[in-house]
């Protein structure tokens, strides 16, 4: 990828042959940053969530209960699928970072 500055727009990065705005990489890098949150927050939820507790709401007929007792019945395949999101997001945002 050629990355190139136009010292005449400071304000605009040259990727390959699009031109792109400061603040469009700066708003895609706060969306990755979201993104990541939500990784970070549904894995604590799932892995400090009561299963006794979760097992009595899908009892009840909670779906949202019914997805995570089976997420926290199989950490093994949840947990995995969480830590290669986060860690995809970070790289993509420190090298869209890096472009600025």
């Amino acid at each position: 990828m050629v990355v190139s500055y136009i010292y005449d727009r400071p304000h605009q990065v040259i990727l390959g042959r699009l031109a792109v705005t400061t603040m469009f990489i700066f708003l895609v890098i706060v969306l990755l940053i979201i993104a990541d949150g939500f990784f970070v927050v549904s894995e604590m939820a799932i892995v400090s969530a009561r299963k006794s507790k979760l097992q009595q709401l899908s009892d009840e007929g909670d779906t949202g209960a019914k997805i995570a007792l089976s997420f926290s019945n199989r950490p093994n395949q949840f947990l995995p699928t969480t830590q290669l999101c986060m860690t995809l997001i970070g790289v993509l945002a420190g090298a869209i970072g890096g472009v600025i």
